[in-house]
């Protein structure tokens, strides 16, 4: 969890770890969850390079990892190895 606790702080999203396990139990599918779509603004060089799109997967109700997608990167199911794709980007700014 501590992975995916430091990689959102990197990209100033606030969930704790609670509400990371709380929102991981709403999909019972391998699901990506697009959480933001970052501007650089204040974020470290060396994270920009990775991508404007934050997202959380999900296996079997567990958070498994954030992997950060850039805009021009697919974001599909099929390309994210996953199920289902939400965004929650609107909702989560």
């Amino acid at each position: 969890m501590k992975h995916i606790t430091d990689r959102l702080y990197e990209r100033h999203i606030q969930l704790t770890e609670a509400q990371i396990i709380g929102l991981c139990y709403e999909y019972d599918e391998d699901t990506a969850v697009i959480l933001k779509k970052c501007s650089f603004h204040g974020i470290a060089e060396s994270n920009q390079s990775n991508g404007e799109l934050v997202i959380l997967i999900v296996r079997n109700n567990h958070p498994v990892t954030v992997m950060y997608r850039r805009l021009n990167q697919p974001t599909t199911a099929g390309s994210m190895n996953v199920s289902k794709v939400i965004d929650l980007s609107k909702i989560l700014q």
